[in-house]
């Protein structure tokens, strides 16, 4: 045979070589498991798939295999997987087949039993399974693909499971690497299969690589091959013969044997190759009559010796044992054997050979009624774990094959618990309680009441599993935990009782520490009464097992770190803080502390701790800091220092960035004339800023004091002049907002004091002092400052000229409060003109024009535009209208509000 020639048929050849050795080892080492088995089946139906895709070479759809398409790279990748596959599965094999290996002196003294043991891998042979059924997956799954019967939903199709496809040729690849090597380290090795493929689309080429009806060479010297006519046509040694029906007659000889795990069918009217081994259809065997097997070679649209070829498969499937109740399923299901075959062969893959033989006896049970049976057994399938199925399997043995009665009593066991551990586990519980349903649900809901939430039933469950499912020492041994046989529940002096949620929070760390000491109860409540006893000197029973449970249970850990958090800290409200703050993490909090000690001289260590009470308790905050600090400015001989001002600055990094620059030459400037203004570098630096504070005021926000800093850096550090300068400016207002917008105004005129104290002071006095009675329209007359850019003497102008045509109207002098009272009326009418000066003076310009000789219609026309958000258009027109209906302008004015606003329902009143 051609091995260089990278075809289909070169790839059917190739499985039969690997069958051939694993029938070859299964004779001679009966030591080695069931999945010697299981790839004997995935060969074979690997082999199935390769010889439908060579029989796409009759298609008419030659089109979807054109270069590029997609199908045809997909069928391309997929037929290198399946080399790669057989290629490795052939390496690791003869390893097991002594006369492969040329060096045999590293295994010459081992007895045969130890080198099976030795060389046998069963967890990289289950792995080269699990390849060879994605391998067959990724070929049915392109055979479907390529018989539908539109493009759209062929490309539909490859596109949904194209991740899949992916997943598996990724595998392929892995393996391809690791075979690659393992030639490497054996250079006398000849490769007896398939080298690994290079060339592209040599595959998919090779399907159609002679005419129509005609064989390649190649072919013939597969299919002609020694290897190949082993596998398919020599019989094995017979097995113990099962006990036949008593109302089948005329046996078949060639049912007698083991079958060779030839192909297994997919579903349709042809499904075996289209080149067989030649077959004796005598009809001898005391299972299948001649007219059943032609009954069945008939309703199965295949020939007689394809039918004997399926039947030995339903042999091969389960075993000479199972046999008889394979043949009554045939012909109790419309003797179809290619569909039984199918079926059976779906239900065998859902779990172990043990658990086929416990669907089997379901299938009796049932009647051999197949398509209940199928139905029935995916449903378990689909609500359990592979390794949850046998426990499926007998619960519906146990309900007398109630399907619906079992679906039901599954998903109630599987509602109680919230993760697939804890489903497993109560099915393990279920099946000590002999798989009374019921009884299982009780016990199961009221261990689960025992603890709170989900993660405290799943350690419970974890409890009932280490004794072994004995419920009564599980609940021994949770109602100690409980407290209910010890006293765990600790009543501290001096604080109150624990309250219920102390108590689960106790039981549930309990739990916790239980499955950290391997479920070692007396060491557990040692450690929690040991704990307890911490928290009465350390904090609070509560935070002590929270830190307890956010350490994952770590006693040594939980309890040197809570020391050192008290030794630091002293105060229990401290610790408190800081477990809280830093989310009871102690690693993150250690290396933390770890990087502040490293930049913080030895003498200093109290600015550490000024720092994580300074950002919130937060260790990795006050790290970060100090961080900041040491590359703001590294001079290490001065770090304490600056360190100092950043404290007293309150860690905010915006006044430490304005108080000492932008660059090394500024920093180095800034701190030599702090140090010059300060007292002596020993004393607490925090002090040096003191009355700065108090000069700009315990309300004053951060960005008040940023520019008090940079206001500060602009004065030279001098603290002195800077402190009287503040208070000067503080002065010319009468509020605290009204001082930062102070603030903001000393950053427009580039810090001069000498123009924004007068300018600041005169537009306060502008309306009234001692302070201003409304306090809320002084807040608003610097808000219209703030809104216009802080430019005071434009707003200055703007109120003069306002108050001034005010002034023109109403010239009484006994009418002052009320031209006050105007004046703040139209300054409120700037909020619905944009701050826009320009427009209400000419509004008011025009009122004046119209309506100046009438000082009341004049005023309350002022007080209606505030209400109506500054339109005097609005406002003039009704009041005109109001006063034209006979209404004093007061009475109008009255009339209208009160209808808020509503001039037609003032009118019609």
């Amino acid at each position: 045979m051609a091995a260089e020639a990278f075809t289909v048929v070169s790839l059917i050849g190739s499985c039969a070589k690997v069958i051939a050795e694993l029938h070859d080892l299964r004779g001679r080492y009966t030591t080695i498991g069931q999945t010697l088995d299981s790839i004997v089946t995935e060969c074979s139906t690997l082999e199935s798939a390769l010889a439908q895709v060579k029989a796409l070479g009759k298609s008419k759809r030659r089109a979807r295999f054109e270069k590029g398409t997609e199908l045809q790279m997909s069928f391309e990748t997929a037929l290198k997987g399946c080399s790669v596959t057989l290629e490795a599965v052939q390496l690791e094999l003869e390893k097991l087949n002594p006369s492969s290996s040329q060096d045999g002196t590293w295994t010459g003294n081992m007895k045969m039993s130890t080198k099976v043991r030795f060389m046998w891998n069963e967890k990289t042979m289950q792995a080269f399974l699990e390849q060879l059924r994605g391998q067959r997956g990724a070929l049915q799954l392109l055979l479907q693909a390529h018989a539908q019967d539109s493009l759209n939903t062929m490309h539909d199709l490859l596109a949904r499971n194209q991740s899949v496809l992916n997943k598996i040729h990724a595998d392929a690849m892995v393996l391809r690497a690791r075979t690659i090597s393992s030639r490497r380290q054996r250079p006398q090795r000849q490769s007896t299969l398939l080298p690994i493929a290079e060339t592209e689309n040599c595959y998919t080429e090779s399907i159609f690589e002679q005419p129509m009806g005609e064989e390649s060479s190649l072919d013939n010297d597969i299919f002609n091959s020694r290897v190949y006519q082993r596998v398919h046509a020599s019989p094995q040694p017979p097995p113990a013969q099962p006990v036949p029906p008593p109302n089948v007659q005329n046996p078949d000889p060639h049912l007698n044997s083991l079958a060779l795990n030839l192909p297994l069918p997919t579903p349709g009217p042809s499904p075996a190759p289209s080149i067989s081994r030649p077959l004796d259809t005598s009809p001898t065997n005391s299972l299948i009559s001649d007219q059943d097997l032609a009954q069945i070679a008939g309703a199965s649209r295949i020939s007689r010796e394809e039918a004997l070829i399926n039947l030995r498969r339903l042999e091969e499937l389960g075993g000479p044992e199972e046999f008889a109740i394979a043949c009554r399923t045939v012909l109790s299901n419309g003797h179809d054997v290619v569909a039984v075959l199918t079926q059976l062969h779906k239900l065998k893959t859902y779990g172990t050979t043990s658990d086929y033989k416990i669907v089997l006896e379901i299938l009796v049970a049932l009647g051999h009624n197949l398509g209940h049976t199928v139905d029935c057994i995916t449903k378990l399938h689909v609500i359990c774990a592979e390794a949850d199925y046998p426990y499926a399997l007998e619960l519906f043995k146990a309900q007398k094959y109630d399907i619906v009665a079992t679906e039901s009593g599954l998903q109630a066991l599987k509602a109680i618990g919230s993760t697939k551990m804890d489903f497993s586990r109560s099915l393990q519980y279920l099946s000590k309680q002999k798989y009374a349903l019921d009884v299982t649900k009780k016990d199961l809901e009221a261990l689960k009441e025992l603890g709170t939430g989900e993660r405290d039933f799943t350690r419970i469950l974890a409890v009932l599993e280490f004794h072994q499912f004995d419920l009564s020492t599980t609940l021994s041994q949770l109602g100690q935990l409980k407290g209910s046989k010890s006293q765990l529940v600790i009543r501290l002096p001096g604080l109150p009782a624990p309250t219920t949620e102390d108590m689960t929070l106790q039981f549930s760390v309990s739990l916790q520490l239980l499955e950290v000491n391997n479920f070692q109860l007396q060491q557990t409540v040692t450690e929690i009464q040991y704990l307890c006893d911490v928290a009465e000197s350390v904090a609070s029973q509560k935070y002590v097992l929270r830190a307890l449970r956010f350490s994952l249970c770590d006693f040594n850990m939980t309890v040197r770190a809570l020391q050192w958090l008290r030794l630091m800290f002293r105060e229990t409200f401290l610790v408190h803080a800081v477990l809280e703050a830093n989310n009871f993490n102690f690693f993150e909090m250690a290396a933390a502390f770890d990087a502040m000690t490293s930049l913080v001289p030895d003498n200093c260590y109290f600015l550490i701790l000024a720092a994580v009470v300074g950002n919130e308790f937060s260790f990795s905050i006050a790290a970060e800091q100090i961080k900041w600090c040491y590359k703001f400015l590294p001079l290490e001989s001065e770090f304490d220092f600056v360190l100092r001002i950043f404290m007293a600055k309150g860690w905010n990094r915006d006044r430490m960035w304005q108080l000492l620059g932008s660059t090394i030459r500024e920093r180095t400037t800034a701190i030599a004339l702090l140090q010059a203004h300060v007292k002596p570098l020993k004393e607490e630096v925090n002090e040096l800023l003191e009355e700065m504070g108090k000069a700009v005021g315990p309300t004053a926000t951060p960005t008040d004091w940023v520019i008090a800093d940079k206001f500060l850096k602009e004065r030279s550090y001098d603290l002195k002049t800077t402190i009287a300068q503040l208070l000067r400016l503080k002065a010319s207002v009468v509020s605290t907002q009204a001082f930062s917008v102070v603030l903001q105004v000393l950053v427009k005129n580039n810090y001069d004091v000498d123009r924004t104290a007068p300018a600041c002071k005169r537009y306060s006095e502008l309306f009234g002092r001692a302070p201003w009675k409304d306090a809320k329209f002084y807040e608003f007359a610097f808000t219209i400052v703030e809104k216009l850019d802080f430019d005071i003497d434009s707003v200055f102008r703007g109120c003069q000229n306002i108050r001034q045509i005010l002034s023109v109207v109403d010239r009484d002098p006994d009418s002052k409060s009320r031209l006050n009272k105007a004046f703040r009326a139209a300054l409120y009418t700037l909020k619905g003109r944009k701050y826009d000066f320009n427009v209400i003076i000419s509004d008011l310009e025009k009122l004046k024009a119209d309506h100046g000789n009438d000082a009341d219609f004049f005023h309350f026309t002022i007080q209606a535009a505030k209400a109506l958000d500054g339109d005097f258009e609005r406002a003039t027109a009704g009041m005109e209208a109001l006063f034209q209906k006979g209404l004093p302008p007061r009475v109008a004015y009255e009339r209208w509000a009160s209808l808020e606003w509503n001039l037609n329902r003032a009118l019609n009143e």
